[in-house]
């Protein structure tokens, strides 16, 4: 067996739960983690609040609701949406 040099029992002694952060970590973090951690928490505050003050589907209807919709009518949205872009695309032609 080899003897541990001097920095692999430097990092032996460290915390073992020691954690940071380093430069592009936390980059990466401020530009995906914060804008997905704010939509997370304003579709759960949404879905609270129409559920707690019981606010009628037609008035606000819940980001559960609207998903399952969307969900339902998916490929009524894509029949849609490739008609849209054909015509976009045979207007760009002829233009």
């Amino acid at each position: 067996m080899r003897p541990l040099s001097r920095a692999t029992r430097a990092r032996d002694d460290e915390a073992p739960l020691s954690f940071e952060l380093n430069d592009t970590m936390r980059e990466r973090l401020r530009t995906i983690g914060l804008p997905v951690g704010t939509a997370v928490a304003v579709l759960g505050l949404w879905e609270a609040g129409v559920k707690v003050f019981g606010v009628a589907p037609i008035i606000l209807p819940s980001p559960s609701s609207i998903g399952v919709t969307i969900v339902r009518i998916f490929p009524i949205l894509m029949t849609n949406a490739v008609q849209t872009a054909w015509e976009g695309v045979k207007r760009t032609v002829v233009s």
